[in-house]
C-alpha cells in the first residue's frame, strides 16, 4: 500500500533567488505529477515556502526523490517530510485511506 507524505519546504534563500529557480522547480513538479508521485503543491501564505502532498512507499524513497528538486539541490530550502495515514479523505483519495 502506498503511503501519503506532506513535504514542507521553508525558504532559506531570498525570494529573488527562489524566483530565479521557479521555472526549473515548476518543471520538476510537472515531472512529479506525471510520474504519480505528487498529488498537490502550493505556496505557503505568507510566501515563506511550499507545502507538497506526495505518495510513495517509504519516507526514505520520498526523501531520495526530493533530493532531485532544484530548490533542494541548490540549497534554497530546508525540507521536512511527514508521513501520515489518512482515516478520512475525499472521494478522489479513497485509495490512500485506511480504516485502521
Amino acid at each position: 500500500m502506498a503511503h501519503l507524505f506532506i513535504i514542507d519546504f521553508t525558504y532559506t534563500a531570498s525570494l529573488e533567488r527562489i524566483d530565479e529557480m521557479l521555472d526549473e522547480q515548476r518543471a520538476w513538479f510537472d515531472d512529479g505529477y506525471a510520474a504519480g508521485v505528487l498529488l498537490a503543491s502550493g505556496r505557503k501564505v505568507p510566501r515563506k515556502g511550499t507545502i507538497i502532498l506526495a505518495v510513495g512507499q517509504s519516507a526514505a524513497e520520498i526523501d531520495r526523490y526530493f533530493q532531485g528538486s532544484p530548490f533542494v539541490r541548490n540549497g534554497l530550502v530546508e525540507h521536512r517530510i511527514t508521513e501520515f495515514v489518512p482515516s478520512k479523505t475525499c472521494d478522489a483519495l479513497t485509495q490512500y485511506r485506511t480504516d485502521k
